[in-house]
């Protein structure tokens, strides 16, 4: 699950983009929704673009700049028991997720949602064959992982959730 940064910017071709304040129109747009939809699929809060809080920033010879998120400890998914969300976001827990993204309309989302969709049975095994979680532990993340598919396969539900608070950036 980790890979050094350096070797990941080698391997995409691409360069560490360092300055903080980067903004979510500064990002490849189609990286970027899937950057987005996955932390919320994972119940992550604890990010930031513009700080670059567990979010790395690659720009490629194109001057495109590619978002790559990590460190998923405090994230609803892993609910660590050390992790809390911030004080400043309206949730009580991280297993409660929140859209901390951009205000895309319901038409730019489809797609995204499709890919996700498309993809669900190796996600989904991902952290079924792991042989270090408890039975329980796997029955809790598919319930979390669950919530999830079936807000997505219903786009203009999603998007209404979405709205709530997209643009509180972060």
């Amino acid at each position: 699950f980790i890979e050094d940064e350096s070797d990941l910017a080698k391997r995409q071709n691409a360069k560490k983009f360092e300055a903080e304040g980067a903004y979510y129109d500064d990002l490849e747009p189609a990286q970027w929704g899937i950057v987005q939809l996955f932390q919320y699929m994972i119940g992550n809060t604890d990010w930031s673009v513009a700080g670059l809080h567990n979010m790395t920033l690659l720009r490629d010879e194109s001057a495109v700049i590619h978002p790559v998120p990590y460190d998923f400890d405090w994230s609803g998914a892993v609910n660590a028991r050390y992790s809390f969300p911030d004080a400043s976001l309206p949730i009580l827990s991280v297993r409660e997720r929140l859209w901390r993204g951009d205000c895309r309309p319901v038409d730019q989302l489809v797609p995204t949602f499709e890919l996700f969709a498309a993809r669900r049975a190796a996600m989904d095994s991902a952290y079924a064959t792991i042989t270090a979680m408890t039975p329980a532990v796997k029955e809790r993340m598919r319930k979390y992982f669950d919530e999830f598919w079936t807000l997505i396969a219903n786009p203009r539900r999603a998007a209404s959730e979405f709205k709530r608070t997209c643009g509180e950036r972060h």
